[in-house]
């Protein structure tokens, strides 16, 4: 058996920054170049995929430990106020993680097909401390930068449906491909970075000390998917709609 069968490896998509010039000035003053070549994964970390991890290392996530996720669920908004409109409210829920879905069911079937998510940021760089160890290679996550970087090779836009309460497509269903054959970027869910917010700095308050999270989940209708959306994060937090991939640098 290869070590890539073995391990459950994710599949790997080269980089080369020389390559096309970032489209649409992604980049500022604010975020530096990214490194001139690094590898990154095709898709999303996987369920199967975080699940052979958590066999090997017996790890424990931050949702299990709290015994606690954040789910996002549907809403409509009262008819009486005057700028409301239909919109879905994060809830705290028990018993959910990256086992368990956001009805409580233990997720079985199909789980290569889909990404991992209630992981924290924590839990997101464990995994990559873990490909590090069993590879001798070295697996982080994406700066912000690479991961813009990657992004601005997207060639098409994807459809969002028009509907709410819409079920998460599985990534082969998912036609998303950029022109370097990565997945699911921008249009699909949001995905852990390793920067933290711009103006994070050590002496400021706990509220402000957060992670970014890049991309955009299938169904939002507020940010086209051609757009960059990107929010802050808790770095403990997880999420219904927060999941990760993974950079491996290259030396050069």
């Amino acid at each position: 058996m290869s070590k890539s069968n073995e391990h459950n490896l994710p599949e790997m998509i080269f980089v080369d920054c020389s390559l096309l010039p970032q489209t649409e000035n992604i980049f500022n003053e604010t975020y530096n170049k990214p490194n001139k070549k690094f590898y990154i994964s095709k898709y999303p970390i996987s369920i199967s995929q975080y699940k052979r991890f958590v066999k090997v290392c017996k790890f424990t996530t931050d949702a299990e430990v709290l015994n606690c996720s954040r789910v996002w669920q549907y809403e409509k908004a009262e008819i009486t106020e005057p700028y409301s409109y239909d919109c879905y409210i994060p809830h705290c829920k028990k018993g959910v993680d990256w086992r368990y879905n956001e009805y409580g069911i233990l997720r079985k079937h199909k789980i290569k097909d889909y990404p991992v998510l209630y992981v924290s940021w924590f839990d997101a760089m464990a995994y990559c401390n873990y490909l590090s160890k069993i590879t001798d290679d070295y697996f982080r996550l994406p700066t912000i930068s690479e991961w813009l970087f990657a992004l601005s090779f997207n060639k098409f836009h994807t459809p969002i449906p028009n509907k709410h309460n819409v079920i998460l497509p599985a990534f082969c269903n998912f036609q998303s491909a950029n022109m370097l054959n990565i997945c699911c970027m921008n249009s699909y869910i949001y995905e852990w970075c390793m920067d933290w917010k711009q103006d994070y700095s050590v002496d400021i308050e706990y509220i402000n000390k957060r992670k970014i999270i890049a991309g955009n989940i299938f169904f939002n209708e507020e940010f086209p998917i051609g757009s960059y959306n990107h929010r802050h994060e808790h770095p403990e937090e997880s999420d219904s709609w927060i999941g990760f991939r993974i950079v491996k640098e290259t030396g050069i």
